[in-house]
């Protein structure tokens, strides 16, 4: 069985596949050893996207209707669909392909049915997929049971970061062989609410015996049931208990509610979901700006409503006023070593799962008390004087350890200003 769609991968156009080479309803093992074979029904139809423009909406609070069949020509995108609601539908004269109840009967047993579920990473390339940003939003306790299959979309669903998310459809026979099913879609969710965070890191389901009084389910972010092939994040606990979609395996009906952020650790780690680039630049502006606030007239005045913008999400800066840096600091190239720096600072956050905006946070908190010690040390040489320091130059640069860490450089005395108020510029300057 599987989904149709045509935004799915691994059909081509017109769903004008080769079921003898890419067959969307195989199923995926059992006992693959390697997980690259059966990821998303493996590297083929990984590499075959949908057509441009196929896209499934997930309206927030709202349902989506799949067609579910053991074979594209049931559907409506297919020769020979079958008639909605009629008996097997979704694969006519075959009740066996359903996994649920006995296959000579012909009629599918409700109380063997296994649900399946829908999931949801937000990266727009397939490749990027992971277990640690594959959520399952929605579950269908009454599935594969009918060719339309509805599945709710919770209420505070995020919007996608970039043009679209990609999704997942999921599915484990409960009878007969130990079959598993994962086709993969491009998504995009609509009609978000501003109010709706990000949806937390998947942990995995846990399994609880019925009548078990201390077993915890998860209740939180869960991935996907990886059952059958290697590696899983299922206990085979036997015929009787196959993993499945259900409340036992901790995943109740509909939509799955509890699986965003709370409000307050949002706001906190403030994931602005902002794209790599963008945020290397923003925090590399940011920080040059607190070295070199008043470097010209230009920049003053450009960066000056940005600053003013991230001065209210992050601690004050300490602004040092430093008119001789073009030629100070522009010529001896420490602008590209700078740069530079922050990249590679960036990118090592980048590089770490569970990265947020808080680290970034606390890399400036860092840099105040760097520049906050240069300040002191002049003030420090100030007072040693017995006449005021002339007017020359302040310089305050910044190198690198083999390690990327940001750290202070040496201080020529010179005068500092006190900070000065944050303004946009007129034609006077």
């Amino acid at each position: 069985m599987s989904i149709f769609t045509p935004s799915m991968y691994g059909v081509g156009k017109d769903f004008a596949y080769n079921p003898d080479v890419l067959n969307p309803v195989t199923p995926l093992g059992p006992n693959w050893p390697t997980q690259d074979q059966w990821w998303f029904r493996g590297p083929q139809f990984r590499a075959l996207a949908p057509g441009k423009g196929n896209v499934t909406e997930l309206p927030a609070g709202k349902d989506v209707t799949f067609e579910i069949g053991c074979n594209v020509a049931f559907t409506s995108f297919g020769v020979t669909p079958t008639v909605v609601g009629s008996n097997l539908d979704a694969c006519p004269n075959n009740s066996g392909a359903y996994h649920s109840g006995d296959p000579t009967t012909g009629v599918v047993d409700d109380s063997q049915l296994s649900g399946c579920a829908l999931a949801i990473a937000d990266v727009d390339d397939i490749g990027k997929v992971t277990w640690d940003n594959l959520a399952v939003f929605s579950v269908q306790t009454q599935c594969v049971k009918q060719k339309m299959t509805s599945f709710e979309v919770p209420k505070m669903m995020p919007s996608c970061t970039g043009e679209k998310c990609i999704c997942g459809w999921f599915w484990l026979a409960n009878q007969g062989q130990a079959n598993f099913y994962m086709t993969a879609f491009d998504c995009n969710v609509t009609g978000s609410l501003p109010s709706a965070t990000p949806i937390a890191a998947p942990t995995d389901p846990v399994f609880c015996e019925t009548g078990n009084s201390t077993c915890k389910l998860n209740t939180g972010s869960k991935r996907p049931l990886y059952a059958y092939n290697q590696p899983t994040n299922v206990q085979w606990e036997g015929n009787d208990d196959r993993p499945g979609y259900h409340s036992s395996w901790s995943f109740n009906d509909g939509a799955q509610d509890g699986i965003f952020e709370p409000a307050a650790k949002s706001a906190t780690s403030q994931r602005n979901r902002i794209s790599a680039c963008s945020f290397t630049q923003q925090l590399t502006r940011q920080l040059f700006i607190r070295l070199f606030p008043q470097r010209n007239l230009i920049s003053a005045c450009t960066f000056a409503p940005e600053l003013q913008q991230q001065q209210q999400q992050l601690p004050q800066p300490i602004i040092i006023s430093n008119p001789t840096f073009n030629e100070t600091i522009s010529n001896s190239g420490d602008l590209s070593l700078f740069n530079e720096t922050v990249s590679a600072m960036v990118h090592a956050i980048m590089d770490t799962p569970s990265w947020n905006v808080t680290v970034a946070a606390a890399v400036s908190a860092a840099l105040d008390n760097a520049v906050a010690a240069s300040l002191e040390a002049i003030r420090v040489a100030q007072e040693s004087q017995s006449s005021p320091l002339a007017s020359s130059s302040f310089e305050a640069k910044m190198s690198t350890t083999t390690s990327g860490r940001l750290v202070a450089g040496t201080a020529s005395p010179g005068t500092v200003a006190a900070p000065l108020p944050l303004k946009n510029c007129d034609e006077s300057g």
